[in-house]
Order: C-alpha cells, then structure tokens, then sequence
C-alpha cells in the first residue's frame, strides 16, 4: 500500500452494480458471486469494505457484517446505508485483534495493492473463521485494464482517480495457501476469467 490517493466517487460500486452497462454487468456478477459463498445468518469481517456494498447486500441475507477500510469518505457512506453492519476506519495492516467471533472473511480485490509483507500481515489478522473468501484481478483482467480499460475510463473521467489505478501486481494461490494451514482451498476464475477468486475452507462447522 501507497500513498495513493483515490477520489472515485464513494457510491461508484453501488451505482455499478445496479447499473446496465458492460462493465456494470462485470461489477454485479463479481459482487453476486461472492454473495453465493456467504452462508445465511453469518458474521462477517470484510477487509477493505470500501462504500460497504457487499456488507449492505449480505445484511439481506440476515448477516451481521463488520467493515474496515481506509479511506473516510468510505466509511460515512457505508455506514449511512447500514441496516446492521459496522464499520471502522482502519489501515487493515496494523489492525487485527477484533473480539467478535466471526464465520466469514471477505477481501475482495484489495490484496493486489499490498507488498508481500503488507499482505501477510492483512491475511493474518483475518484470524481463523470457518471460511475466507478473497477475490483479486486475474493475469486477464490486468492485461485489459492496462492495455484499453484505464485509458478509455480516464477519457471519460479525466479528472477521477480510481482506486484500482495502484494495483500493481498479480497475487497467487502459491502466495496465499502457507497463509491458512489447516485449510482447504478452491480456487478459480469468475467474470469471463476477469477475476480470480480464492476460498478458504476450515476445520468443522462450516455452513454452506
């Protein structure tokens, strides 16, 4: 992580979802995917939460979800559209150390932001629920947002900077399996192959 400074918009994942466009359609399906994997009635803890979409959509599945991120402005929006849900600001690689007990872990697409380091350390403080779900971009999606995506949003947006303009680098089950011995892994592509997706079964009681 950075000293980027991102100004996208805070409801721009809101908006995206409910959307028709195509990259929408991308958005909702990512989103819709991960909503999949979340057992009824789950506590969450949701790394890197952003406006709180996927924490406001889950509470519809009677979750009680908790929500970190770092920027601000994110976190006011969440929390304004919350039913239930919690959510903090926190710089997710100092923090950890939460009392609740919760079933699930979501982090979605926030860990190719992070140096190794950076990323061990936000893996370890997801402590060890029942189930970890963690989505990055693809080797695809970062060859098309390079190569056309960016450069056809920043046309329409020039002023906008958006917070996946710091992602830097691809993140690999290699990288992320020594992270959660004791754990299951599944792993695949979602999205037409945008997006990789990596889920972390342990241990008894998992509800699916």
């Amino acid at each position: 992580m950075t000293d980027f400074k991102s100004t996208q918009p805070v409801d721009y994942y809101h908006r995206a979802f409910f959307g028709k466009g195509i990259i929408d359609r991308f958005h909702w399906e990512r989103v819709s995917n991960i909503l999949r994997e979340i057992p009824w009635g789950s506590i969450v803890l949701d790394l890197g939460c952003g406006s709180g979409l996927a924490c406001h959509l889950a509470e519809l599945k009677e979750c009680v979800c908790y929500g970190y991120d770092i920027r601000e402005e994110c976190i006011a929006y969440a929390k304004n559209r919350a039913r239930c849900s919690v959510f903090t600001c926190d710089n997710l690689i100092e923090g950890g150390g939460w009392s609740f007990n919760h079933d699930v872990v979501l982090i979605n697409d926030f860990l190719e932001h992070l140096t190794h380091e950076q990323l061990v350390a936000v893996c370890k403080n997801a402590g060890r629920p029942q189930k970890i779900i963690i989505t990055v971009p693809s080797r695809l999606e970062l060859w098309f947002e390079k190569l056309l995506y960016h450069r056809l949003r920043k046309w329409k947006n020039p002023d906008v900077v958006f917070d996946d303009e710091d992602r830097h680098r691809l993140v690999t089950a290699k990288e992320l399996r020594p992270l959660f011995p004791g754990y299951t892994l599944k792993t695949g592509l979602w999205c037409r192959g945008m997006t990789r997706y990596f889920i972390f079964r342990g241990g008894d009681g998992v509800r699916d």
